[in-house]
């Protein structure tokens, strides 16, 4: 079953105030229609350059060949509200490959300069001609992988109707490059973008770099350490080996690890200590050499300088505590004279990224010959104390320091060393809610901006995958902007397919500085409600469908089995029976409907998946009567008998019997009374159970048999214990009764001829011969019931004078008679086989002139 496609529009918004403003819109997921706008959208004022418009993709999705209207609703800071209006019409459109092997064309390993063309010949198989564009998804890539097609970039080209267009692509590498995958695109005039080939291809070689050549340490006191990143990035298609001489570098630097491989596509963070051991102001090395095997070296110049720690009159105190979260410690101030002090100490840092983070009062009261009590709070504003990690040796914790200096009035000082450890944030809240499955959730997250200036965030979640189903979707802002020192709400968009709980954090991250806050989210999601209510109307024994549509939104396949679908009705059955959804895509259903009996229901169908959780449609059917009457037509001779077949469908799953009754139809249409002429074969049929929705053929035999000449009428019902009833109108039609064959009577013999009634009431009957050497060997028998047969004894005496041949002549009333040919014979030859003829040729050669 093909799947419907999906045509996107851009919505361009510019803000042309020279204030920033917010965007909202309450607007629901429909099948046929999707804007793709994050909650609490913010647009910047425009100045001129284009990433500040805000571009909102339109999706539609037609799923009937109809027209469709949709009115968007925007908000604009809660003040200005906007409707858009968007229509669109679902049609076919044929335009595709003609092997659809073509859709990947992978031109393997290239050589420098060696040029190598692919061709994929498109066909339109639609009714119109389309018009249409051909190019890559990324022309400047396209270009850099030395790649080209035989059609321009805005050239527009027309196919008629099944008219062939043969697209080539050219790949002539010049230098070694990566393995690409680059996707070409087929732009219909006026409609949708879609793939129409993707091609790849790799030329292969070494390209190693170092993303910063240069690394400078700054001022490290001697004894310590210092270490920084090297970004080693291999963008070659092999394993580049490196290697470093540490001989050169040893005595002030380490670089692990002194000689490795990088894989391909991937980056090696290399790490780089600073040690120095004695007071140094230029310590360089310039150019240090990385062997790369294969290929050209690379280089690293290293800046580094040792200065001294003085140690007189200082002490030293260390913090620690989480991110943004105050603690305080005191240190006490002696006072041996006799009169007070009021000093007034100073808290000085030598970095500005820890400025402020030490705090106590101004001034310090101290009365004679006692001790004063100096408060000191570390709040810091930015950590320095790594997460955890699974690396055996951990970088250094970079600590915040600053100096703590007591001028004394008796002329000497007291200086304090204070060092900080800000250990990472713990969650600011636990945000708990409840959700609906399969129903967007809009949540409201509370962030803070700790900053006195404006703080761009970063946001990213990680759901919980123990505890959340993976059929859990979150969409929102990627990045969040906040004024300094104050709130600002953020608007999550979440939906979960399945029933349960969905746990996941969600972090708002300074890139710059990589600070950040998080928050967990613990929801409870209820079961789903229904998802649409599906009208479904015909007449019994007459399927109608309905076409919906089940996504699957995982980034793996999922398989629909039959045992999955759940509805209490037997009318109902979905095709197909079982089948795969591709992932990220959407697969179409029929919800068929055959009535079996005329009434109205309600029901429910349920689709249980496993990863996709339960979908709810309610079933509003209805059965109706058949307009349809069918019915068997009869015609035979008074006194002969006709059989036709009845059959019919059994779609019930279950065992069960139906009965067959015959009513009779008057000529005035009236229905009831017996009836003679028709008569069922069986008159009761058991019924094995149905187990697919083809059903199970059943019949029925029904004999005719006229009792008057003329038209009759009557109707069949078969009909069981669910209330299932199949009717058909018989039609008969009695006609005169035909001569029967010839019957052969030896001379001074009697044969037995049978004789029936077929009259719907007892009668008397006259029998005469037109030949006097025939006769009845017995009295008449009398009145005959209706339907009773009896046997006429007939004798045959043998005359010169008298014919060989005559008729047995049977009449009643007014009705024609009845004609039984005879024939009389005096002796058998033996060599002699006499044939008896047909009853046409009797009557043409052997009838008697009076016949």
């Amino acid at each position: 079953m093909k799947q419907p496609m999906s045509k996107t529009q851009i919505l361009e918004i510019t803000n042309n105030d020279n204030t920033a403003l917010s965007i909202d819109l309450k607007f629901e997921k429909k099948p046929y229609i999707d804007v793709n706008l994050n909650p609490g959208q913010v647009i910047l004022p425009y100045t001129g350059n284009e990433g500040e418009k805000l571009k909102i993709p339109i999706v539609f999705t037609p799923r009937d060949m109809r027209k469709y209207e949709e009115t968007i609703n925007f908000d604009f800071n809660g003040i200005y509200k906007a409707n858009i209006v968007v229509k669109g019409e679902g049609i076919p459109l044929l335009l595709e490959l003609t092997k659809t092997e073509k859709q990947f064309l992978d031109f393997g390993v290239g050589k420098v300069s060696q040029e190598i063309t692919k061709t994929a010949t498109l066909i339109n198989k639609s009714k119109r001609a389309v018009t249409f564009s051909i190019f890559p998804e990324n022309p400047s890539e396209f270009e850099k992988a030395c790649l080209s097609l035989n059609i321009e970039h805005e050239e527009e080209k027309t196919l008629k109707p099944n008219e062939t267009f043969a697209l080539e692509i050219t790949y002539l590498p010049t230098n070694r490059m990566p393995a690409f995958k680059h996707d070409i695109l087929l732009k219909v005039k006026e409609n949708e973008t879609r793939r129409l080939t993707t091609v790849s291809g790799v030329s292969h070689g070494i390209e190693v770099k170092f993303i910063e050549d240069v690394l400078s340490f700054g001022s490290v006191v001697k004894g310590s350490r210092l270490s920084k990143k090297l970004q080693l990035a291999n963008f070659g298609d092999i394993d580049a080996q490196f290697s470093w001489d540490k001989t050169i570098y040893q005595k002030h630097f380490t670089i692990i690890p002194e000689k490795g491989h990088v894989l391909p596509h991937e980056d090696l963070y290399l790490e780089v200590i600073f040690h120095p051991q004695l007071p140094n102001d230029d310590i360089k090395y310039d150019k240090l050499a990385c062997t790369i095997t294969g290929g050209p070296p690379l280089f690293l110049t290293l800046i580094g300088k040792c200065v001294d720690q003085a140690k007189e009159n200082t002490q030293d105190i260390n913090f620690e505590t989480e991110v943004r979260k105050p603690t305080k410690q005191t240190v006490n101030v002696e006072n041996p004279t006799a009169v007070q002090w009021t000093i007034k100490p100073t808290i000085s840092t030598q970095k500005d990224s820890c400025k402020n983070y030490f705090k106590g009062n101004s001034t310090l009261e101290i009365p004679p010959k006692s001790k004063g009590a100096y408060e000191i709070t570390y709040y810091p504003l930015k950590m320095n104390v790594p997460e955890a990690s699974e690396e055996a040796e951990k970088p250094p914790v970079d600590l915040h320091e600053a100096s703590l200096f007591f001028p004394l009035p008796d002329g000497s000082a007291i200086l304090y060393r204070l060092f900080g450890k800000a250990t990472p944030p713990q969650p600011l809240d636990t945000i708990k809610d409840k959700a609906v499955a399969k129903k967007q959730k809009f949540i409201s997250i509370p962030v803070t901006n700790w900053l006195e200036e404006t703080q761009r965030f970063a946001v990213t979640w990680v759901i919980d995958k123990e505890n959340t189903d993976p059929a859990t979707f979150i969409r929102g802002a990627n990045t969040f902007d906040v004024a300094g020192n104050s709130t600002k709400e953020y608007k999550l968009n979440f939906i979960t397919y399945k029933e349960g709980n969905a746990n996941f954090t969600i972090t708002f991250k300074n890139e710059s500085t990589k600070e950040y806050i998080f928050y967990n989210v613990e929801l409870e999601v209820d079961p789903p409600e229904t998802i649409a209510t599906i009208e479904l109307i015909s007449v019994v024994r007459e399927s109608v469908s309905k076409t919906i549509s089940i996504e699957n939104p995982l980034d793996t396949p999922v398989k629909i089995e039959k045992e999955q679908f759940e509805v209490d009705s037997e009318d109902i059955f979905i095709t197909p029976e079982s089948f795969s959804i591709p992932p990220q895509k959407e697969n179409a259903i029929e919800i068929n409907f055959r009535p079996l009996i005329v009434e109205d229901k309600e029901v429910t169908l349920t689709l249980t998946n496993p990863e996709l959780g339960t979908f709810v449609y309610q079933l509003s059917l209805k059965g109706l009567k058949s307009t349809i009457q069918r019915s068997m037509h009869f015609k035979t001779s008074l006194g002969s008998e006709l059989v036709q077949t009845f059959r019919f469908i059994n779609y019930v799953k279950k065992a069960t019997t139906y009965t067959v009754k015959l009513e009779r139809i008057s000529a005035g249409g009236a229905q009831g009374g017996a009836v003679t002429e028709f008569k069922s074969e069986p008159s009761s049929i058991a019924a094995q159970p149905a187990e697919s929705h083809l059903g199970i053929e059943l019949s029925v035999n029904v004999k005719y048999e006229p009792n008057n000449i003329g038209e009759s009428r009557a109707i069949m019902l078969i009909t069981n214990p669910e209330g299932v009833e199949y009717s058909c109108l018989l039609y008969g039609n009695g006609t005169a009764p035909q001569p029967q064959s010839i019957t052969k009577i030896m001379h001074t013999k009697t044969v037995n001829i049978e004789f029936k009634n077929p009259l719907s009431e007892k009668c008397e009957f006259s029998i005469r011969f037109d030949n006097p050497c025939f006769t009845l060997a017995t009295k008449l028998p009398g009145p005959i019931e209706s339907g009773k047969g009896v046997s006429l004894p007939v004798k045959y005496d043998f005359s010169d004078s008298q014919p060989s041949t005559g008729r047995m002549i049977i009449s009643t009333k007014d009705l024609p008679p009845w004609i039984y040919y005879l024939h009389g014979e005096k002796q058998i030859s033996p060599c002699l086989l006499y044939t008896s003829p047909s009853p046409r040729d009797a009557t043409l050669s052997r009838m008697p002139s009076s016949a």
